[in-house]
């Protein structure tokens, strides 16, 4: 599968049929946490959530996996097809569509988790490198296209994800959180990906807890959703762009995108500051939040 993507991507960028922008990448450290700011100009020439959305008032009208780009297709599955991204900045960007329309803005049913996971397992072994997987939903999460789909890239070599380094919950129905990064986020630790209900179960510890934040400060559910083999990670979103930056998933691990050399700079001087400029504060979880108060989930 990985060789179809590397060979597919190269002939899709000879062709002109995937949009491969050239970057310059800047690691550094925030609080002791690893970043990569990503210099990306042209990009600002990619399609916006405003342009997609003016074209048609039926959500299924605005996908362009319905059909997928035929050579941009790596897979089909009997419920999923596997595309490379149109626009990339990394190499190999890939994801993971329904075949059927399904909304960006619902959770991810089990059997959404199970395959993103084993496409994920997949792509690590047979390319001998780490990658990471990543579902925006909600219109403040950065999301563009209304039509299920998780993606995945390669992570940088070198680079740290947080998370890693993250302990464990001292509860098991807990999610964790790491106080050196400075906006709300909830870790759910996995020991088993190849368990169907498993993942699940983890996935909606993180979830509830980004679900309980979104409804105690009365905006509408966003969050950005990031997972490894080890981990997975829900940050809980209230706007989707600061200073004109829209921000993903990937900038709640670190790897935020600039469009112009005034962003970078803004983008230097805040750090994963800006998260919590887009997100929530990350505060201690209360001694004993496992009950429903006013309307809000139990755990």
């Amino acid at each position: 599968m990985y060789g179809a993507i590397e060979s597919r991507f190269a002939d899709a960028v000879k062709s002109g049929n995937l949009i491969f922008t050239q970057t310059t990448q800047i690691p550094a450290k925030y609080n002791g946490v690893d970043v990569i700011y990503t210099l990306a100009p042209a990009l600002a020439k990619k399609p916006g959530k405003a342009e997609v959305e003016k074209n048609s008032s039926d959500p299924a009208q605005k996908s362009p996996w319905l059909p997928p780009q035929e050579d941009l297709i790596i897979e089909k599955q009997e419920k999923y097809t596997v595309v490379l991204n149109k626009f990339a900045v990394a190499k190999y960007h890939f994801l993971l569509v329904t075949n059927e329309f399904e909304k960006q803005t619902k959770p991810l049913s089990p059997g959404d988790l199970r395959a993103a996971f084993d496409l994920l397992k997949k792509a690590n072994s047979e390319s001998g490198k780490r990658h990471i997987g990543f579902y925006n939903s909600g219109t403040n999460s950065g999301a563009s296209i209304p039509h299920r789909h998780v993606q995945f890239l390669t992570l940088p070599d070198s680079f740290v994800p947080f998370p890693d380094q993250t302990p464990r919950a001292r509860k098991a129905n807990m999610p964790a959180s790491d106080t050196r990064v400075p906006f709300a986020h909830f870790i759910a630790h996995l020991d088993n990906t190849d368990d169907e209900e498993l993942l699940a179960d983890k996935y909606m510890l993180a979830l509830s807890r980004a679900i309980t934040t979104c409804a105690r400060h009365q905006v509408p559910l966003s969050y950005n959703l990031v997972f490894t083999e080890q981990w997975m990670m829900a940050t809980p979103r209230f706007q989707d762009k600061v200073n004109d930056i829209s921000i993903n998933s990937l900038g709640t691990i670190g790897l935020i995108l600039a469009k112009s050399d005034e962003q970078l700079k803004y983008v230097e001087k805040h750090g994963l500051g800006l998260l919590e400029e887009l997100g929530f504060a990350n505060v201690p979880e209360p001694e004993g939040a496992t009950e429903i108060d006013d309307g809000y989930i139990k755990y």
